[in-house]
């Protein structure tokens, strides 16, 4: 648990979206990749994620039609993000007191697109 988070991370395509794209754009790009999120981005700065979580709790369960809702209106907005230089330990930490099942690591202060700069895995997973 010493290790830091940068260890850890895997060059891996990010997941991200615009802001104002339907809900059912989000679960068509989440469901051809294989993730369970995505990152909502304004350019190159993280507004927001929207995980299964999400669709679950705000889409579904409130009866919205997926292709009638902007990711904007249903994500989890400015979610706390993590340093490639913060330890294992301190990300288990964060995650198991908030509830987060994924958090962004972010590097040098400011998200970088993928297409942009062949990003790292942007996550850590915690396991309950």
């Amino acid at each position: 648990m010493n290790k830091k988070i940068s260890d850890f991370l895997t060059d891996h395509n990010v997941l991200t979206i615009d802001p104002a794209s339907s809900v059912q754009d989000a679960i068509e790009l989440m469901k051809t990749q294989g993730q369970s999120y995505v990152l909502v981005t304004d350019g190159d700065r993280i507004v927001g994620i929207f995980t299964e979580r999400d669709l679950l709790n705000r889409v579904l369960s409130e009866k919205k039609l997926p292709a009638e809702v902007q990711v904007q209106e249903v994500m989890t907005p400015n979610p706390d993000a993590l340093n490639p230089d913060d330890y294992i330990a301190y990300a288990v930490e964060r995650m198991a007191r908030y509830g987060y099942r994924t958090i962004p690591v972010e590097g040098g202060g400011s998200f970088k697109r993928p297409d942009s700069m062949g990003c790292h895995d942007a996550f850590i997973r915690y396991s309950s």
